[in-house]
């Protein structure tokens, strides 16, 4: 009898292997899942007061935590002007295929009590366009450009008393 169940259980396992040879899907002989899913396209640019670090460019949520549209420098002397001076960082992040380029301008210094004073001049650098690099095989960044700027001696020297005020702008002016 042990012999008989033995043989039986031969027979039962041998004959699985050929059992299953004969089994199919609907598509063939085998079956699988297609996994999509797709990132959210972001080019951002900011600014902040302080320099971006490594981990701030980490994702989009990261790096928005750390730039705003708008930062508020204030000068304690207008002769500190005379030199170049830091008024804050320019950072960019791009997981897109397309670069994108940043104008950078300046207005004058205008005097907001005598608004019959005459502005006074400033340059800022980098005056030139700035590049926020396209992704590939990760997310393009513009790593916190320091926006610097100066005035003229001369016109500091003879600016009459009252508060002044001056803008930089940064814009998109091509993507490409």
């Amino acid at each position: 009898m042990k012999k008989t169940i033995a043989i039986l259980l031969v027979l039962v396992i041998g004959m699985v292997g050929v059992w299953a040879d004969g089994v199919e899907n609907t598509l063939g002989n085998e079956a699988e899942i297609v996994i999509t899913t797709s990132v959210t396209p972001v080019a951002l640019f900011g600014v902040s007061a302080a320099a971006l670090v490594e981990a701030d460019y980490a994702n989009a949520t990261a790096f928005n935590g750390k730039v705003s549209a708008s930062i508020t420098k204030d000068i304690a002397d207008i002769n500190t002007l005379k030199a170049l001076t830091t008024v804050g960082w320019l950072s960019g992040f791009n997981n897109t295929g397309t670069k994108f380029t940043l104008s950078v301008s300046i207005t004058d210094l205008v005097n907001q009590d005598i608004a019959t004073a005459d502005p006074l001049s400033l340059t800022v650098t980098p005056s030139t366009n700035q590049e926020v690099p396209a992704a590939t095989d990760v997310r393009g960044k513009l790593d916190s450009v320091e926006i610097k700027v100066q005035g003229v001696e001369a016109e500091i020297d003879l600016a009459p008393a009252g508060d002044y005020e001056a803008t930089i702008t940064f814009e998109v002016v091509a993507n490409a």
